[in-house]
């Protein structure tokens, strides 16, 4: 995600159960690069679970990174993780439960918010951070892995967020509620983030039913490659490259 001011911030940074392929060497990195990326100014790490965590250790021991950030307590993050943060000397905050502004203000042209759930939830994937990026009228939500009881507490405690893109939750599965979503955000695009035919079959055939029938267009990695939008004042653009990274 990059700012208006020209910082950049890092969400998740995917990874593979096995150790066969390094996504953050072979995938983060070079698409980074090729967005003219040699800084990040914040990694935001959801929720420490190996296919959001993984690809991100190849990006800190390779960029400069100004801060990481979690609502996990460090001594509780995988242990691979916590070496690296180490050894490269990355300032690490953890971020409380409820809402914290990032950038900007409500009345700013452009703000970024992240939303902690409480520590209390039992599932690791329903305290996943949740991120709000606005640039005028236009906003982004990225939701992590949030499921159902995830999503109902980040509905009850959000304000009214304009939204052109809701990222669904994680990679489109059935238990995320995410028709709560879209019926409280009415986004204008809804993407998901999913492996091509993964062995999970996701995004689930009900999500693929519920945004069908809201009339939202749909964008998906597995099938639609690479995906980019831009937000402006005026409005939004999106990019998809089936093949490669970024022209």
């Amino acid at each position: 995600m990059t700012l208006a001011d020209g910082r950049h911030l890092l969400v998740d940074g995917g990874g593979l159960y096995g150790d066969r392929f390094d996504v953050g060497e072979r995938l983060l990195l070079p698409a980074l690069a090729r967005l003219g990326v040699s800084r990040l100014d914040a990694v935001v790490l959801t929720h420490d679970h190996p296919d959001h965590r993984k690809g991100l250790l190849a990006v800190l021991r390779s960029l400069e990174v100004g801060e990481f950030l979690s609502g996990t307590d460090p001594a509780h993050l995988d242990a691979q993780l916590r070496r690296v943060i180490a050894e490269t000397g990355v300032p690490v905050r953890t971020l409380a439960p409820g809402w914290h502004h990032y950038a900007g203000t409500e009345d700013a042209e452009e703000e970024v918010r992240l939303y902690v759930p409480p520590r209390t939830l039992p599932d690791e994937n329903d305290r996943s951070i949740v991120l709000y990026h606005r640039f005028g009228g236009q906003g982004t939500l990225l939701t992590g892995d949030l499921e159902a009881a995830g999503v109902r507490h980040f509905v009850d405690s959000a304000p009214k967020l304009p939204l052109a893109l809701l990222k669904l939750p994680h990679h489109g599965s059935r238990y995320s509620r995410s028709e709560l979503l879209l019926d409280t955000f009415a986004p204008s695009i809804v993407a998901v983030s999913a492996g091509y035919d993964n062995p999970y079959h996701l995004p689930a055939t009900q999500l693929l039913e519920a945004v069908a029938l809201r009339d939202i267009p749909l964008y998906r990695t597995d099938l639609d490659g690479t995906v980019r939008v831009d937000l402006s004042v005026d409005g939004y653009s999106v990019e998809r490259w089936q093949r490669g990274l970024f022209r």
